[in-house]
């Protein structure tokens, strides 16, 4: 029963499973993270769950950079509910900055992989990595980078996060603190 998540023991039978396959640094880690992220949530356990998601969140930015592009569609598709979880979860916690900067490390990263990849001298400030096998990848923007932006240019942002079940909204106005909805 513990192995299926269910009883007593269900919540240390998930977190092994964890920590066995976060060393692996697989899309099979990602899946295990999401499962006993969730179980630390339903235990109430929000903080640890949200170290569960970060480093997960680290770990979808390593795997992804190591993938051809098709393969990118393919694993950010599947792996894009921990950022929705652990936007969720930020918010909730009335984190709105973090659970900001986490809704863009989850949201298109591949469209951006491949809007950048023809563009590598445009990127301005943007901090481009090296991956593992030699492909450089962007990274994905800090909330000071956008609010800079949004600063300079004297645009207001309405950013929109469609979550599992429900909708985040963040403002961002020239000269003003954040303002966040959900």
């Amino acid at each position: 029963k513990a192995a299926l998540g269910e009883g007593p023991d269900a919540l240390e039978a998930i977190g092994k499973a964890y920590e066995q396959a976060r060393h692996a640094n697989s899309p099979q880690g990602i899946g295990a993270a999401a499962a006993f992220a969730g179980a630390l949530e339903q235990k109430g356990e929000a903080g640890r769950a949200l170290d569960v998601y970060r480093v997960a969140l680290e770990q979808v930015e390593q795997i992804r950079a190591q993938l051809d592009l098709s393969d990118r569609f393919r694993f950010m598709e599947s792996a894009s509910g921990i950022s929705r979880s652990a936007a969720k979860l930020l918010f909730g916690a009335k984190q709105y900055e973090e659970a900001f900067e986490v809704s863009e490390r989850g949201q298109a990263r591949t469209t951006l992989d491949l809007m950048f990849r023809h563009q590598i001298r445009r990127q301005g400030g943007r901090v481009i990595r090296a991956a593992v096998n030699g492909r450089a990848i962007l990274d994905s923007p800090s909330l000071a980078t956008v609010q800079e932006d949004v600063d300079q240019s004297g645009i207001h942002l309405l950013k929109l996060y469609r979550g599992d079940q429900n909708l985040l909204a963040w403002l961002l106005k020239p000269g003003e603190p954040m303002k966040a909805w959900d």
